[in-house]
Parts: C-alpha cells; sequence; structure tokens
C-alpha cells in the first residue's frame, strides 16, 4: 500500500498569453476541510447550504500556489499570501481572467481525480475480493 500523507507535489498549468499558475496536485485533508469551510455558510433554520458563488474561488484559493499574471508591467506576487489575501487578490481580477484561472484549476483537479481512480482501479484489478462478513 501506498503513503496515506499527501506529498507536496505541484504542477504548472498553462494559461493564455504565456501565463502559468502553479498548483497542488493534491490537497491534504486540512487543505481540503479549509476548502470546503469556505464554500458553506449557516443554513436558515439550522444546517449548512453551498454558497454558489463561493465554490470555484474557495477551489482556487486551495490550490493555488503562484502564477505568472502581470499587472502594468509588474509580476503579481502571490506565493505564501494567506487564503484571505489570496482570494482578495483574486477577487480583484476581471471576471474573464478570473473564469480563465477557475476553468484551468477545475480542469486539473478533474484530471487529478480522474488519475487516482484509475490508479484505484488497477492496484484493485485481480486483487482478492473483500469480505463482506
Amino acid at each position: 500500500m501506498g503513503s496515506r500523507f499527501i506529498r507536496p507535489n505541484v504542477d504548472t498549468l498553462a494559461i493564455a498569453d504565456g501565463d502559468t499558475l502553479t498548483v497542488r496536485r493534491r490537497l491534504t485533508a486540512g487543505e481540503q476541510r479549509a476548502m470546503f469551510a469556505s464554500m458553506y455558510e449557516a443554513a436558515p433554520g439550522g444546517g449548512l447550504r453551498t454558497v454558489p458563488f463561493a465554490v470555484g474561488r474557495a477551489t482556487m484559493v486551495a490550490y493555488l500556489l503562484d502564477w505568472t499574471l502581470m499587472d502594468e508591467g509588474r509580476r503579481v506576487a502571490i506565493a505564501d499570501l494567506s487564503p484571505a489575501d489570496l482570494g482578495a487578490v483574486l477577487d480583484g481580477l476581471s471576471p474573464e481572467a478570473f473564469e480563465e484561472i477557475r476553468l484551468a484549476i477545475d480542469g486539473h483537479v478533474t484530471a487529478m481525480d480522474a488519475a487516482r481512480a484509475a490508479e484505484k482501479k488497477t492496484a484493485t484489478a485481480g486483487g482478492p475480493a473483500s469480505s463482506t462478513t
């Protein structure tokens, strides 16, 4: 069996105009919990409800580590920003740039999820059946 711990691996995603995004390959349990926590709010009458407009931003904040984006000829530094500060920088993007980055990160998450599912399928193929008793 492989490690139960997430390694701090990163991937670089290319976006328009030669810019790149540096993203986490996979979230740790704590990073995933923080992401989910920023997607929900208390619902009237108790419980939680998803805040639809917060989902994309929360995913971006959880995965995005750095980028090569420039503003007026200067690189916009985001490495090591707090989640709140990174969210504020993302909120300053044009809606089109925000959507481009969101789609790139969503595609990355989907690809990583599919790769893990394929690994699990390969690892369990031909193995002993699990007991139901």
